[in-house]
């Protein structure tokens, strides 16, 4: 777990994992938070993202 949501803090974090595992990333789960996105773009290049569903259903009662 990483304490925080600092995109470059956590950006930092994920970059010392070997770049062929996060290659090996398929998938990731994100909220609507354009950090997140932007952590999973750089960290995650391959993986493919699907927002939270419940992120999802409060854009429809908004």
């Amino acid at each position: 777990m990483i304490k925080g949501t600092q995109a470059e803090q956590v950006i930092e974090v994920l970059k010392r994992l070997p770049g062929r595992l996060r290659k090996a990333v398929q998938e990731v789960t994100l909220d609507m938070a354009a950090g997140i996105k932007m952590i999973v773009r750089r960290c995650f290049p391959h993986a493919h993202q699907v927002i939270d569903r419940l992120q999802s259903n409060i854009l429809d009662f908004a």
